[in-house]
């Protein structure tokens, strides 16, 4: 389940996300995950922005107890129309990682993202939002992150999501897949 809430109606706008998943197969525990995830733009040309992005997660099956981090940067819109919007993100990332059996990281890197936003017909539109940030240390330790989906509103204020989300270490702890998949249907609000 994710949701989602955002101030749209203001010149800085704010968006707070939240997703958890559990998982039982066969009366065993599968999967249990969360994320919590704050950004704020805050408009200073018009159509470009500052960015902080705040995330925090956990991944019981992947070896993960906490990931904290934290994004500063500029957003810049390329593209907005009616129909279809283009956007990119260009900053610097800290990243902490706490797991259970493998050592601790905690590094600096490079955020590069791209969102795009199609309106396919009424108000049923493509999503594709994707985030790769290498570490400074070492460009080729990478973390990847996308969400492709189809959105539409239901009011005014709310909307529903069907996303695919994707998450990617290349070098994820010893034993555990680097590789997250998850299909979520999300509901959204905006005053």
């Amino acid at each position: 389940t994710l949701s989602e809430v955002m101030a749209g109606g203001f010149k800085d706008p704010l968006s707070i996300k939240a997703d958890y998943l559990y998982k039982k197969e066969n009366e065993e525990i599968t999967a249990r995950r969360g994320q919590l995830e704050g950004r704020y733009d805050s408009l200073f040309l018009e159509k470009t922005s500052v960015f902080f992005l705040e995330r925090v997660a956990f991944d019981e099956f992947s070896d993960l107890d906490l990931r904290v981090e934290e994004q500063l940067g500029l957003s810049q819109k390329f593209i907005t129309q009616p129909r279809y919007s283009i956007s990119g993100d260009l900053g610097l990332t800290r990243i902490d990682s706490f797991f259970e059996t493998s050592e601790d990281e905690g590094e600096f890197g490079l955020v590069v993202g791209g969102h795009v936003s199609w309106r396919i017909i009424g108000s049923l539109y493509f999503t594709e939002d994707i985030e790769f940030k290498p570490t400074f240390d070492d460009f080729s330790d990478y973390l990847m992150k996308a969400e492709t989906g189809l959105a539409t509103k239901l009011s005014a204020q709310w909307k529903v999501s069907l996303i695919h989300q994707l998450d990617y270490d290349n070098k994820p702890p010893t034993g555990t897949s680097g590789t997250d998949k998850n299909l979520i249907l999300t509901f959204g609000y905006s005053f």
